[in-house]
């Protein structure tokens, strides 16, 4: 199986959310899994992250160059948005997607790029495995 992890931390270089994450991807990687790495750029790349890569992950470096929300959702709507996101995800191909929110107000653009590919609005022809969602329980069932 290939899982896809994608940090949006965008304050410290590493965090609590990066060990919990990283440690997850260094087990599958000792069970033979395929794990890609898409991380944001910085001055030192984390003595982890290059453990990671070192392990046998395919860590991608992205720009740390920060859109403003607004620019960000004009740049969505004209369709050229997410192009970096989209390009990444269609030439890992991964099977499983976790997305770690470093912190609250981090840049979650991942999950857009990723409904785009799966949904087939991309024009990718690649897999197209999505995760179900729950049905939503309704006022009764839920005080149960």
């Amino acid at each position: 199986m290939k899982i896809a992890f994608f940090s949006t931390m965008t304050g410290m270089p590493w965090g609590g959310s990066e060990e919990l994450w990283s440690r997850a991807a260094s087990a599958l990687l000792a069970r033979g899994h395929e794990v890609c790495v898409s991380y944001r750029r910085r001055p030192q790349t984390p003595a982890k992250l290059l453990g990671l890569e070192s392990e046998g992950a395919k860590v991608q470096l992205r720009s740390g160059f920060h859109w403003g929300r607004s620019v960000r959702r004009m740049l969505e709507r004209l369709g050229v948005g997410n192009r970096a996101l989209k390009k990444w995800l269609h030439q890992t191909r991964p099977d499983f997607v976790v997305v770690s929110l470093g912190y609250h107000t981090d840049d979650p653009t991942i999950t857009a790029a990723w409904r785009a590919r799966t949904s087939g609005s991309s024009g990718s022809s690649g897999n197209r495995n999505t995760t179900p969602t729950p049905a939503p329980r309704s006022a009764s069932s839920s005080r149960r």
